[in-house]
């Protein structure tokens, strides 16, 4: 076993606090155009209009540097000793946490989105995650850190357990929030939001509105014309591996 899987560092995208807060932008910028377009006639309509795309643009960004936070899992004999901490300094509370071998019950495998994580389960309920360790390629596409794999490390965890006196439980599957109601419901209102953005940009781009040889707008259609579909493929993505780990639990559950 190698010593360096005893130390495992990754950064962890919060997508299940970045769509809902997300879609919760998207319905106050709604509410506030509407009003603004409610009471346009009574002079209040400019001054709607700017607040609302001020606090729309400041909870975007405060949105975006929030999601993401460094996961620092450090194992001896004592246990897993875990560091989570905002990546943006005061974009968040760090949380600190000992977590003795005698208490972990579950090790799962569990997708956030497009994320591939591994999720400790304690005896009174609380989970911990850790998202695989990505390197970027020489095309700038992130992809899984050979030297780290996440099975690796979990295999070190249970090796180092087991030394101690403490018999660990094998990896399972699990579902996250993408693959239980809630999650599934914000995916499709991210759906269905998407649908009249992408149409109205094929609108405007067949109208003539925009120009895609304009300095990166190119990339901005592209973007909106693909937003239906990268939703679409999410919430399958999601359907399907709901589906395959109800079924292995059904299979796994003995028969009464």
């Amino acid at each position: 076993m190698s010593e360096g899987l005893t130390d495992y560092q990754a950064t962890y995208r919060r997508q299940e606090f970045a769509l809902p807060a997300l879609l919760g932008v998207l319905a106050v910028l709604a509410a506030g155009v509407f009003a603004g377009i409610k009471l346009y006639s009574a002079g209040y309509g400019a001054p709607i209009f700017f607040t609302t795309i001020g606090v729309c643009l400041f909870a975007l960004l405060a949105i975006l540097l929030s999601v993401f936070r460094a996961h620092h899992w450090a194992v001896d004999k004592d246990g897993i000793h875990i560091e989570e901490r905002p990546s943006v300094p005061l974009m968040g509370l760090p949380h600190r946490a000992t977590l003795p071998f005698s208490e972990l019950v579950a090790f799962r495998h569990v997708e956030s989105g497009f994320d591939r994580l591994i999720e400790v389960v304690t005896r009174d309920g609380r989970t911990y995650r850790m998202p695989q360790k990505m390197l970027k390629n020489p095309a700038g596409i992130p992809s899984p850190d050979p030297a780290a794999r996440l099975d690796d490390f979990v295999a070190a965890i249970r090796a180092i357990a087991a030394r101690s006196g403490h018999g660990l439980p094998e990896i399972s599957e699990g579902l996250s929030f993408w693959n239980r109601p809630a999650g599934l419901a914000c995916q499709a209102i991210m759906l269905l939001v998407s649908l009249p953005i992408a149409a109205a940009t094929a609108f405007a781009l067949f109208d003539g509105g925009i120009k895609p040889g304009q300095p990166r707008g190119g990339q901005a259609i592209a973007i909106f014309l693909l937003l239906p579909v990268g939703a679409g493929y999410l919430m399958v993505k999601s359907l399907r591996r709901r589906r395959a780990v109800l079924a292995s639990l059904r299979a796994a559950t003995p028969a009464s």
